[in-house]
């Protein structure tokens, strides 16, 4: 089994999070493999956090009840590992001149302190950091560097380390990828730091750990926040990118198998924000494309450095996406949730309506090569309370995996890639109703932007015409397992 674990450092670290859980639960990773996943932040009640969270949770609690390993959807496990807080060990210290107490420190040592001058102005002593580091990376370098003095045995840490140490003492080779911007506060100070800090922690096995990370260079701005306190200023972006390339390139470069480096020119803008609740940005194409380098062969042909680049400046389309597999595994995935959303399901819970299932195979034909007719057959009974629960959990999933991909194909251009979602809301069901405000187009060559299918073949790309093919697959699976995994194959 391959084993990837992902940390997500930051706001914009916890946003690949979001993309890299929906690339392995598509099987963008390949069949079999485990991920591993940890989000960082000081800012606990971020918004981009807790998105990435939830996304979290609907997968794992999908992926419960959905795993097979030789399957595409969902065939390796979710390890959650949780949120570690830089500033947990200090709840009662959320300034900087309260963590390193700066009156105790005076006393003691008046050149300390007056060196603590030097380094740290006096807006940064006293900013709140419970909803981050303030867009300052000199604030989280000086917190998550504080994790050596501890050797990485505060929350979800000793899992972590432990479960990497049992890989390699069972042969495996795991891969540790770390997600952050470079140009804000958490990100450009803890993904460096955090690389360097694990390189060296695990030093005794590192030679069977690949530490790679996705570094995502200016891809946004936003405007000034209506407060007095300090905030992230996108006039810093470029020179805190540079501090933190040069510390990379001297000082960090050599703790990481690959580092990819990832932008835009054309940048998104965004809400102001300090941080907390209000901080949720939409979803971005750079961050599917960090994501997809989580699983990209460590260092071919560019060293320990790689730049990940677009063929049009203006709009991402499919070749761009780094690996044959993720973007063929994306792009199936994406057709089958569509056809799932708006068609399967609803066929499903009109099934569930009828007394006899025979009248309804009639026109389902597929049904009953996934489903039980009646108490003699050995497939699953589609009513069953095992059956409902997969329906219900991967109908939640595939909401949340459309409202992603709806906004990372309408993120940073002046048109639509990748794909064509006009739906303006998709809507979790609720109990075991149809839900008929699910309309869609029959043509799944038309929600692909890109398609390069002829003409006289389009028509053979249709929900309907898949779902007459059900019937006849072969596929070992039944029930809502097998239904999902044979459509998939069969696009």
């Amino acid at each position: 089994m391959k084993k990837i674990y992902i940390i997500g450092i930051g706001g914009t670290g916890a946003k690949c999070v979001r993309s890299a859980v929906h690339l392995h639960a598509a099987g963008a990773y390949g069949t079999d493999t485990q991920l591993g996943v940890m989000l960082i932040d000081a800012d606990a009640s971020n918004g981009n956090l807790q998105s990435a969270r939830e996304t979290l949770q609907i997968a794992s609690d999908a992926c419960e009840v959905m795993r097979d390993t030789q399957v595409s959807f969902f065939s390796g496990p979710i390890r959650n590992y949780g949120l570690w807080n830089p500033l947990g060990g200090y709840a009662d210290r959320l300034t900087l001149s309260d963590i390193y107490r700066e009156a105790g420190m005076r006393s003691s040592n008046l050149g300390l302190g007056e060196l603590f001058d030097a380094f740290v102005s006096p807006e940064e002593k006293q900013a709140d950091l419970s909803v981050g580091f303030r867009g300052r990376p000199s604030i989280g370098a000086s917190v998550v560097s504080r994790i050596k003095n501890t050797q990485f045995s505060q929350g979800a840490w000793p899992d972590f380390m432990n479960d990497i140490q049992a890989d390699c003492a069972n042969g495996d080779t795991p891969r540790i990828h770390l997600f952050g911007s470079i140009f804000g506060g958490t990100g450009s100070s803890g993904l460096p730091t955090l690389g360097t800090l694990l390189d060296r922690e695990l030093k005794g096995i590192r030679e069977s750990v690949e530490i790679t990370a996705s570094v995502l260079l200016p891809y946004f701005d936003f405007d000034i926040p209506d407060d007095d306190d300090i905030y992230a200023e996108s006039k810093n972006f470029t020179l805190n990118t540079d501090a933190a390339l040069q510390y990379l390139a001297r000082l960090a470069g050599d703790s990481f198998n690959c580092i990819y480096l990832l932008g835009d020119n054309v940048k998104q803008r965004y809400e102001a924000s300090t941080g907390g609740p209000r901080q949720v940005n939409p979803c971005n194409c750079v961050e599917l494309m960090a994501a997809a380098a989580a699983i990209a062969d460590a260092g071919v042909g560019f060293g320990n450095g790689a730049y990940l680049t677009v063929s049009d400046a203006g709009v991402i389309s499919w070749e761009d996406i780094p690996g044959d597999q993720t973007r063929k595994a994306l792009r199936n995935a994406f057709r089958t949730l569509y056809a799932w959303h708006f068609n399967l399901y609803n066929e499903l819970r009109e099934s569930q309506k009828l007394v006899s299932k025979n009248s309804f195979t009639t026109g389902a034909p597929w049904f009953d090569r996934f489903f039980s007719l009646n108490d003699r057959s050995t497939r699953p009974n589609v009513e069953s309370s095992e059956e409902n629960l997969r329906i219900g959990r991967f109908d939640r999933w595939s909401v949340d995996f459309l409202q992603w991909i709806q906004e990372v194909s309408w993120s940073g251009t002046q048109r639509e890639q990748l794909t064509v979602i006009r739906q303006d809301i998709f809507e979790q069901a609720t109990g075991c109703e149809i839900e008929h405000k699910r309309t869609y187009v029959d043509n799944l060559d038309k929600i692909v932007i890109g398609e390069s299918m002829a003409r006289r073949d389009k028509w053979r790309n249709s929900i309907d015409l898949i779902k007459n093919k059900l019937a006849d697959s072969k596929h070992r699976l039944e029930g809502v397992k097998g239904l999902v995994n044979s459509f998939y194959d069969l696009i």
